[in-house]
């Protein structure tokens, strides 16, 4: 056996075991003992998929850049779109959790004055 032969085995024995590390840490990142994580990662990440798919099969754009899309959207709606995960996180930790301060006037006040601006 030549030393090229060698080292190519040697570089593919290490590329498989390398590779089965990386196998058995995302079985395990996916598989933990909270079956809501791991709802929400399959959830995410078939999402992901979807949405890269779409993109590949019609881009969607809005506004200016929207005139070759199949699908358009107003601007406005676009924007709306892109910062309503925002402001329903926001709403929900604010006023659903809470906090010791959250049933004093200020911040209401505040917390409303940030969802309108926002929404």
């Amino acid at each position: 056996m030549c030393i090229r032969d060698r080292y190519q085995r040697r570089v593919r024995d290490r590329s498989t075991e390398s590779m089965e590390i990386v196998g058995q840490t995302v079985r395990n990142w996916m598989n933990t003992s909270d079956p809501s994580f791991n709802l929400a990662v399959r959830v995410g990440m078939a999402l992901l998929c979807i949405c890269t798919a779409a993109e590949w099969i019609s881009p969607v754009a809005y506004g200016r850049f929207g005139e070759q899309a199949v699908l358009g959207l107003d601007p406005r709606v676009g924007w709306w779109l892109m910062e309503l995960p925002c402001t329903l996180v926001f709403v929900y930790n604010f006023y659903v959790i809470g906090g010791p301060q959250t049933n004093k006037p200020v911040p209401k006040f505040l917390g409303a004055l940030s969802v309108s601006a926002e929404g």
